[in-house]
């Protein structure tokens, strides 16, 4: 007997771990947030899950929000020689996923077709955006310096959010980069000297939503015409910079390319991206809160019509969360 109690208890040990493991499989939290207007303009909100969560929310003006984004991506189509695609294809997987957990899903990848046909639809301009990590567009939206297909959906109201230096500069073939007589900006305001240096001073909406990003390895100067910093910034460079294209529209130029961005990062982008920030968003409000065991519901003060209230849960990244636009 002396002899097996060693065993028993070690089966037992086991047993124990297995139950573990099955509480955890068979009860996993449930994370699901719903947001509804009422009569006089507050909202009330509701947090589903079985654990207790941090939770916040903020109040925005000044938000300029999506019904689609596209992310493009095109295997046949090569990237700029210091990316690669597998560092644009994991950007876009873990936007992805952040995006679905914010509750936005249309958010969507395209190729380099599908990049030309959604340029073509300037009357959906105003309310689409896509993002370029590539650092080059295809063949099928610009040849040499021609690249009007893209200027028109732009001065529909299109936006653009781009990593790479000088948009344009560069544009993709099947057979590989080619470079452009001139970007869409004097080559003059972008980091070509590669500084070591990186932003260290944070603009107000990037302290707003933690987002720290600071490389400035392809960045636009902080003191661009008519630009606005909504990212971390230096006496010479903007990590994310605000800047109206040529032709009208709105371009996000990033600092660094797909691999230069951290998860929390991304988080924090993902953030920004679903709320529609701007370089004129202004955060009315933030409230904190701790959410125990089981749901809650909750009912904030009166919205201004217009403003836009954005609930999230987790801490310090969002887990989960709903935009809604009041």
């Amino acid at each position: 007997m002396g002899r097996e109690l060693p065993t028993v208890v070690f089966a037992l040990f086991v047993a124990v771990c297995l139950i573990g493991c099955g509480v955890i499989y068979v009860f996993p939290p449930d994370h699901d947030v719903s947001m509804s207007k009422n009569v006089d303009g507050s909202v009330t909100f509701g947090i589903e899950g079985i654990l207790p969560e941090s939770y916040s929310y903020m109040i925005l003006e000044n938000v300029h929000t999506y019904d689609s984004i596209y992310y493009y991506s095109d295997d046949d189509y090569p990237v700029i020689e210091r990316y690669s695609q597998y560092e644009v294809d994991i950007l876009f997987d873990t936007l992805d996923r952040m995006m679905d957990s914010r509750n936005y899903t249309t958010f969507k990848k395209v190729d380099a077709k599908g990049l030309s046909d959604i340029l073509l639809n300037c009357p959906a301009a105003d309310s689409t955006a896509i993002i370029v990590a590539t650092g080059a567009l295809p063949d099928t939206v610009q040849v040499g310096t021609d690249h009007s297909k893209l200027d028109s959906w732009l001065s529909a109201g299109g936006t653009m959010y781009w990593m790479g230096g000088n948009p344009c500069r560069y544009y993709s073939t099947p057979s590989g980069i080619m470079e452009s007589d001139a970007g869409m900006f004097d080559d003059s305001l972008f980091n070509t000297v590669k500084l070591d240096k990186g932003a260290t001073d944070c603009s107000y909406i990037a302290s707003e939503f933690g987002f720290a990003y600071s490389v400035i390895d392809d960045a636009i100067s902080s003191d661009a015409p008519n630009s606005k910093v909504i990212g971390l910034y230096n006496d010479e460079f903007s990590s994310l910079s605000e800047i109206p294209s040529p032709y009208g529209g709105r371009l996000y130029l990033f600092g660094g390319g797909p691999a230069s961005i951290s998860f929390e990062q991304i988080s924090a982008f993902s953030d920004m991206l679903v709320c529609g920030v701007t370089g004129d968003t202004i955060v009315k409000e933030k409230v904190h809160g701790q959410k125990g065991y089981g749901d809650l519901t909750s009912t904030t003060d009166p919205i201004l019509s217009g403003d836009l209230i954005f609930l999230r849960v987790g801490k310090p990244n969002t887990d989960y969360g709903s935009i809604l636009l009041l």
